[in-house]
C-alpha cells in the first residue's frame, strides 16, 4: 500500500494508473480470448441451423404439416445451443484460405520501411544535446511506440480474420461485440506503457511520452502507406478492369481483383486503424500531460489518465451491450448505440471531473509537480524563486479590478505573463476542464454525423451524385466532390466553433487555451470509444451472405469514424505548438540580429513564419504526390496484369510483387513527413517551427477529411446505381460511378488518415527537436553546421525520392504486336481506317470459354444502350 499512499502526486493518480493498468490488461486478454470463441460458436450454429433447417422439411413432408417430428428437433436444437461452442472449424467456404497470409506479408513490410526510417530517427534523437539519461530515454520510447504500433497491428489482424469466419446470420449481433473488443484492445495497447512511465517519471514523463508518440505515429503512417498501395492494386484491378470493362461483379469469384481488394479494405480497417488509435492515444496522453501540467498541475495528469479508462471501460461496454431496434431499422439501431454510450461516457466524465477537480485555482496540486515555486522573472521580479503562497493572497487580491492592471500595461512579455497570472486564478479549473470534454465530444459528434448524412445511400448527396453519372463520371465526381467540401467544411467549422468556444472559456490566455484543446480531444477520443460498432462494421458486414439491410447499415462506419479520428488528430497535436513557443520566449538573444529574428520573430510579417508556412504546404504536396505516384505506377500495373490473366480465361491474379512495390514506393512520402521539420527548424530557424506545424496540421485535417468523405460519397453513388436505379449495372452511370470510386479510393490512400497522421509525426518530431535547435543558435553552433543538417535532411529525403522514382514503369506503350490489342485497344470496329490491328474481339469472339468482353463490347445493356443511342 505504500506504493499508492506515498506517491508523490497524489494516492488518488496512484490508484487511477492501477485501475488503468488493470483495465488495459482486461482489454487484451478479453481481445485475445473472445473473437475466436464468437467465430467458432457462430460457423458452428450455423451448421447446426442448416442441419436442423434440412430435418425439419424432411419431418414436415413426413407428417403433412408442423407435426411431432418438427417439434422435437426444435428441442434438440436448443438442448445442444451450449455443446455448439465447443466445435472449432469454422466451416467458412466463402473466407479465402490465403488471406491471413497476405494480410501478414502487409504487415511485416510496413514494418520493415517502420524499421528503416525509424532507426535514422532514433540516432538522429540520441545525437540530440541532452544529458545521457534524456537521450536513452528518447530513443527507447521510440521504439516502444514502434512496438506498441505493431502488436496493435498484428492483433488487430488477427482478430478481424477470426470475425471473418463469423456465420451471416449472426453478423449483426457479432459488431458491437468486434467493434468494442477491437477499440478496447487497440487502446490497452496504448495504455500499457503510459503507467509504468506515469508513476515512476510523473510530470517528467511528458518528453518520453511524446516520443513514445512519435514512434507509433510513424508505424500508423507506413501502415496507411501500405493500406493505400495495396488499396490502389485491389480497386484498379476490381473496379476498373474487372466490373467497368468486363461487366464482372465486384465480389464476384470471376473477379481477379476482388481477393486484392478485400485485403486492402482489411488492411486499412483493421491493423491500420487499430494502429492509428494507438497513435491518437499516446499523442493525446503527452499533449495533455506536456501542456497541461504547466497549467493544472497533478490535475493535469489526472484528466487524460482517467479519460483514457473510461474510453476502455465504453468500448467494453458496447462490446456487451447487444443492438436494440427494429428489425428493418438496423442503421438506425446500429447509429444509436453509438450516440447513447457516447453521451454516457461524455457525461460521465464531465461529470467525474467536475466533482474531481478543485473548483479554485489556488487548490490545484503544484506542489506534487515541483511547481511549488514563481521562476519567472516576469512575476517574481528577479532571478530567485518565490513561492506561490507568498504571492497567492496578492493575487487573489488583485483579481477583483482587472479593469486597472490592463489599463496599466502594455502588450511585453512581462506584462502578458503577469496579467496571464491573474486570469488563471480568476478561472474554475472543473468547470473549465468539463466544458472542454464536452466541446470536443460535440465537435466529433457533429462531424461524424454529418458525414453519415453524406455517405447514408438513400440520402440525397448519394442520389444527386449518382442521377449525375447518368451525363457521364466527370460531372459526378465534381457532384460528390461538392458535397465532400461541404461536409469538410462543416466538421472543420465544428472544430473552428470549439476553437472559438475556448478561446473565450480560456480567457484570452493561451497556455490555458491551448491545454483546454488538448483536453477537448480527450472528449472526441470518449466519441471514438463509444463509436467502437463503426470501426469495424464495414469490414464484417458487408460481405456476400449478409442480410441486405445489415450490410446497408454497416457502409460507411468506417469513413464515419475516420472523419472524428482526424478532427481528434488535429486537435491532439495543435497544443504542442506551446512548449516550441516556450523554448524561444525564454531563450537568451543570438549573436546577430538575423540570427536573433529566426529565433524570436513570431510574427505574420516575419519571413521565417512566413517561410515555415510554405515549407508546410510543400511537405504535405510531397507526401500526397508520392503517394499518388506510387498508386499510378501500382494501378496499372495491375490493370495491365488483369486484362492478361481474363484474357487468358483465368479468374485469379497473383500481384506477388506488391510487398517489394510497396516498400519502395512508401519510403519517399514516410521520409519527407519525418524530414521536414529537420529543414524548417535548421534551415529556416526555430521561430518557423510554430508556422510550420499549425499549417501543416490544418491542411492535413482539410485534406484528410475532403478525401475521406468524397471516396465514401463516391461509393454511396455506386451502391446507389448497382441496386438499379438510373441504369443500373452495365449502364453509362455505371461506368462513371466506377471511375469516380476509384479515384475516390484513390484520394482516400494518398491522403485521408494517412495525411493527418504525417501532420502528427511532424509536428511531434518539431517538439522533440525544438529545444536543440533553439541551443544551437545559443552555444556558438557554427551557421554552417545548422544549414549543414537542413542540407544532409534534404539529400537524405532526395535519395528515398529518387529510390522511389526510378522504380520500373508498367509498359503501356503500343507496339501494334498480338498482345498489346487487347489490353489496349478496345471493338476494331472503333479503331481509325486503315488501323493494323485486326478484330480481335471478333477473332476470339468464337472460341469457348473467353472471357467477357470491355465496356463497349460487353453485348449486355451497356452495348444495346451504346447502340441504341447513336
Amino acid at each position: 500500500m505504500d506504493l499508492i499512499t506515498q506517491f508523490a502526486l497524489g494516492d488518488d493518480i496512484a490508484v487511477l494508473l492501477l485501475v488503468l493498468g488493470v483495465a488495459a490488461l482486461a482489454a487484451i486478454a478479453l481481445g485475445v480470448l473472445i473473437p475466436p470463441r464468437l467465430a467458432r460458436r457462430g460457423a458452428a450454429l450455423a451448421r447446426r441451423r442448416a442441419e436442423t433447417g434440412g430435418a425439419r422439411r424432411r419431418a414436415k413432408g413426413a407428417d403433412g404439416a408442423d407435426g411431432s417430428h418438427a417439434a422435437e428437433l426444435d428441442e434438440i436444437e436448443d438442448e445442444d445451443e451450449a455443446e455448439l461452442a465447443e466445435v472449432t472449424d469454422t466451416g467458412d467456404a466463402e473466407l479465402d484460405a490465403h488471406l491471413g497470409s497476405r494480410l501478414g506479408g502487409l504487415v511485416t513490410t510496413a514494418t520493415t520501411i517502420a524499421a528503416s526510417v525509424g532507426v535514422p530517427m532514433m540516432l538522429l534523437l540520441a545525437l540530440v544535446p541532452g544529458s545521457t539519461d534524456v537521450r536513452i530515454l528518447r530513443v527507447g520510447f521510440v521504439l516502444v511506440g514502434l512496438v506498441a504500433g505493431a502488436l496493435a497491428a498484428w492483433r488487430a489482424g488477427s482478430m478481424l480474420l477470426g470475425g471473418l469466419a463469423i456465420a451471416p446470420a449472426d453478423r449483426a449481433r457479432s459488431l458491437p461485440r468486434f467493434g468494442g473488443l477491437f477499440v478496447a484492445s487497440a487502446f490497452g495497447i496504448a495504455a500499457l506503457p503510459i503507467v509504468p512511465a506515469v508513476y515512476f517519471m510523473r510530470e517528467a514523463a511528458a518528453s518520453p511520452m511524446i516520443a513514445y508518440a512519435a514512434g507509433a505515429a510513424l508505424f500508423a503512417l507506413v501502415l496507411h502507406a501500405v493500406a493505400g498501395l495495396a488499396g490502389s492494386v485491389g480497386t484498379s484491378s476490381a473496379l476498373l478492369a474487372g466490373a467497368d470493362e468486363k461487366g464482372l461483379p465486384l465480389e464476384g469469384e470471376e473477379n481477379p481483383g476482388a481477393a486484392h481488394l478485400q485485403l486492402a479494405q482489411l488492411l486499412r480497417r483493421g491493423p491500420a486503424r487499430a494502429a492509428a488509435l494507438v497513435a491518437l492515444t499516446a499523442t493525446l496522453v503527452a499533449a495533455s500531460i506536456r501542456v497541461g501540467v504547466p497549467v493544472f498541475g497533478a490535475e493535469g495528469i489526472l484528466v487524460p489518465l482517467f479519460v483514457l479508462v473510461v474510453a476502455i471501460l465504453i468500448a467494453l461496454l458496447v462490446a456487451v451491450i447487444p443492438p436494440i431496434g427494429r428489425a428493418d431499422r438496423e442503421r438506425t439501431s446500429l447509429r444509436i448505440g453509438a450516440l447513447v454510450p457516447a453521451l454516457l461516457a461524455v457525461g460521465t466524465a464531465a461529470a467525474a471531473i467536475s466533482l474531481w477537480l478543485p473548483s479554485a485555482y489556488q487548490s490545484l496540486r503544484f506542489a506534487a509537480v515541483g511547481m511549488d515555486s514563481f521562476t519567472d522573472p516576469a512575476l517574481t521580479g528577479g532571478s530567485d524563486p518565490v513561492p506561490r503562497a507568498n504571492l497567492e493572497p496578492q493575487i487573489l487580491q488583485s483579481i477583483g479590478d482587472m479593469t486597472q492592471w490592463i489599463d496599466v500595461t502594455d502588450e511585453s512579455r512581462y506584462a502578458s505573463a503577469f496579467l496571464d497570472l491573474l486570469t488563471l486564478y480568476g478561472i474554475h479549473p472543473n468547470a473549465v476542464v468539463a466544458a472542454a470534454l464536452a466541446l470536443g465530444a460535440l465537435a466529433a459528434l457533429a462531424a461524424q454525423l454529418l458525414a453519415a448524412r453524406v455517405l447514408n445511400p438513400a440520402g440525397g448527396s448519394a442520389l444527386r451524385a449518382a442521377r449525375t453519372h447518368r451525363t457521364g463520371g466527370v460531372l459526378g465526381i465534381a457532384a460528390s466532390g461538392g458535397s465532400a467540401l461541404l461536409a469538410a467544411a462543416g466538421g472543420l467549422g465544428a472544430l473552428s466553433a470549439v476553437l472559438l468556444v475556448l478561446s473565450v472559456i480560456g480567457r484570452g490566455v493561451p497556455e490555458l487555451m491551448l491545454a483546454l484543446l488538448a483536453f477537448a480531444g480527450l472528449g472526441a477520443l470518449l466519441v471514438i470509444a463509444a463509436s467502437a460498432a463503426f470501426h469495424t462494421s464495414e469490414l464484417l458486414a458487408d460481405r456476400p451472405g449478409t442480410d441486405a439491410a445489415v450490410r446497408a447499415a454497416g457502409r460507411g462506419g468506417a469513413a464515419e469514424t475516420a472523419v472524428s479520428l482526424q478532427l481528434a488528430l488535429a486537435m491532439t497535436a495543435l497544443p504542442l505548438i506551446l512548449p516550441m513557443i516556450g523554448a524561444m520566449q525564454a531563450a537568451g538573444r543570438a549573436g546577430t540580429v538575423w540570427e536573433d529574428r529566426a529565433l524570436h520573430a513570431l510574427t505574420p510579417s516575419a519571413l521565417p513564419v512566413a517561410g515555415g508556412i510554405a515549407l508546410a504546404l510543400v511537405a504535405t504536396a510531397l507526401v500526397a504526390a508520392g503517394m499518388l505516384t506510387a498508386q499510378r505506377r501500382l494501378g496499372a500495373a495491375s490493370v495491365v496484369e488483369t486484362r492478361a490473366a481474363l484474357l487468358a480465361g483465368e479468374s485469379a491474379v497473383d500481384f506477388s510483387d506488391l510487398p517489394a512495390a510497396a516498400k519502395r514506393a512508401a519510403l519517399a512520402p514516410v521520409a519527407t513527413a519525418a524530414l521536414m521539420p529537420i529543414v524548417a527548424g535548421f534551415g529556416l530557424g526555430p521561430s518557423a517551427l510554430p508556422a510550420f506545424v499549425v499549417t501543416l496540421l490544418g491542411a492535413g485535417a482539410v485534406l484528410a477529411v475532403g478525401s475521406t468523405v468524397f471516396a465514401g460519397s463516391s461509393r454511396a453513388a455506386l451502391e446507389v446505381i448497382e441496386s438499379g436505379r438510373y441504369g443500373g449495372r452495365g449502364s453509362w452511370a455505371h461506368s462513371g460511378a466506377l471511375g469516380a470510386a476509384a479515384l475516390g479510393d484513390a484520394l482516400r490512400g494518398a491522403l485521408g488518415t494517412m495525411i493527418a497522421l504525417a501532420a502528427v509525426l511532424g509536428a511531434l518530431i518539431s517538439v522533440l527537436t525544438a529545444s536543440p535547435m533553439v541551443n544551437a543558435m545559443l552555444d556558438g553552433t557554427e551557421p554552417a553546421l545548422r544549414w549543414g543538417a537542413a542540407i544532409l535532411a534534404l539529400l537524405v529525403a532526395g535519395g528515398c525520392w529518387l529510390y522511389a522514382l526510378t522504380a520500373p514503369e508498367p509498359d503501356l506503350e503500343d507496339d501494334l504486336g498480338e498482345e498489346s490489342a487487347p489490353l489496349f485497344s478496345r471493338r476494331a470496329e472503333e479503331a481509325p481506317a486503315g488501323a493494323l490491328l485486326e478484330d480481335w474481339a471478333d477473332d476470339e469472339g468464337d472460341d469457348e470459354g473467353a472471357a467477357p468482353r470491355g465496356r463497349g463490347g460487353r453485348g449486355g445493356r451497356a452495348g444495346r444502350e451504346k447502340r441504341t443511342r447513336r
